[in-house]
């Protein structure tokens, strides 16, 4: 075995003696008496990377969940809307109070008395703290119904008022409440679409095409 080199040896001894000693070794490092770097700024550089990666994971985590939730209202998906909210969940639309599995089954009943629906997803505003998470949610919506015996347009904008909860690794929905900022109604005007020959139109459920993935794969 080599003998351990005079630096080193004056500044293992010199550490022994004094428990809060630094020394300059043969390789010009600072040492503390545990043998180690007594700065490491990369260590906390590489902390404040993966913090901000964490964060970029949980706010895109958060964001999906608004993405299933349009998706649910707009194939009529029960299953992925409500997998979007905890079973505790609450929800406040104004019109609608109760829990998040409570309002899914009464909106997909409402739909049923819908033509047609289109929600698009505007700017999502997430502030994360820990556990919790908090956002505001953009939205515009497009709903086809019958006003009497007159196929209407109603539009609805507004955003949602949402907080989040961390559980086991899965973000989901705790609290949703729904704010409107302007609505208006249209007699419908698109009957363009109905003479426009092999148009693909969209559909609920399976009657969608992106409800199957086999075509796409052969497109």
């Amino acid at each position: 075995m080599r003998p351990i080199a005079p630096p080193i040896r004056w500044a293992l001894s010199t550490c022994r003696a004094r428990s809060s000693c630094r020394v300059r070794c043969a390789s010009d490092r600072t040492i503390g008496h545990r043998g180690l770097p007594a700065a490491m700024p990369f260590l906390t550089k590489e902390r404040g990377r993966m913090d901000k990666i964490a964060a970029l994971i949980a706010k895109d985590e958060i964001r999906a969940l608004s993405g299933a939730y349009m998706r649910g209202l707009d194939r009529r998906d029960a299953d992925l809307m409500a997998g979007v909210f905890w079973p505790d969940s609450t929800t406040d639309y104004g019109f609608f109070q109760g829990s998040g599995p409570e309002f899914v089954t009464f909106a997909q009943a409402m739909l049923t008395q819908h033509l047609g629906n289109l929600h698009l997803l505007g700017q999502i505003n997430i502030d994360l703290d820990g556990a919790q998470a908090y956002g505001e949610v953009y939205y515009f919506a497009w709903h086809r119904i019958m006003d009497g015996e007159a196929p209407t347009d109603l539009i609805i904008a507004g955003r949602y008022a949402d907080r989040y909860e961390q559980r086991d690794g899965v973000w989901k929905i705790a609290h949703r409440s729904e704010l409107i900022d302007w609505v208006r109604s249209d007699p419908a005007s698109d009957h363009y679409l109905g003479r426009i020959t092999g148009a693909l139109l969209g559909g609920h459920g399976e009657a969608d095409r992106t409800s199957q993935r086999a075509w796409l794969a052969k497109a």
